[in-house]
């Protein structure tokens, strides 16, 4: 396939080396479309850096002489590139996005969470509630290690194509989120009980 502005040689970039017009086509993964490789954890530096690249060659202002084809082009790869910048930077979205790569179906309602992280859920609540400052510190670090040890969990359970435990995996690095959300919520809202 090559350039439909110049017929050059088909642009990998953005943007064709030879006549600068936009690509026609974004690779359609995510990762490749950062050049960062694939995996459960990302580079969150150069993920940013990849994006704000692209997305000043994407901006519009760029674009409001050229032809409506570029205008059309610069809208639909902005629009491909927020919401892959928005999957890889978030690690519950970027590791449903690794199982749909591997053919898995999104995670949905139909997906009922593990027994003990029902449990889980219930004790961390009483927990949560009736915490100080000091326990609300030690919620913090231990849902941060266990995070990691999910996404490593998550990232051999890929590697070796144990799909239904990598599945779970997913529905505990959501559960963890969640809890770090509320978690950071009540540690706020405590900050401006006391200001």
């Amino acid at each position: 396939m090559s350039c439909w502005s110049c017929a050059g040689p088909t642009p990998t970039d953005l943007t064709c080396a030879t006549c600068g017009a936009l690509a026609e086509r974004l690779p359609p993964n995510a990762f490749d479309l950062f050049a960062l490789p694939e995996g459960v954890t990302v580079d969150r530096a150069a993920l940013d850096k990849a994006y704000f690249a692209a997305a000043r060659v994407l901006h519009a202002d760029r674009f409001s002489t050229k032809t409506l084809r570029e205008q059309t082009l610069a809208l639909a790869h902005t629009a491909t590139l927020n919401d892959a910048y928005a999957t890889l930077k978030d690690d519950v979205r970027r590791a449903q996005y690794l199982l749909t790569l591997r053919g898995q179906p999104p995670l949905g309602s139909n997906d009922t969470a593990p027994a003990h992280l029902l449990a889980e859920s219930f004790e961390f609540h009483e927990t949560l509630a009736g915490a100080g400052a000091g326990q609300l510190a030690h919620l913090a670090d231990g849902l941060a290690a266990r995070k990691a040890a999910c996404l490593q969990g998550l990232a051999a359970d890929l590697a070796a194509a144990r799909l239904a435990q990598a599945r779970e995996r997913v529905m505990e690095l959501k559960f963890l989120q969640t809890c770090a959300a509320e978690l950071a919520q009540r540690r706020s809202g405590d900050a401006h009980a006391h200001h």
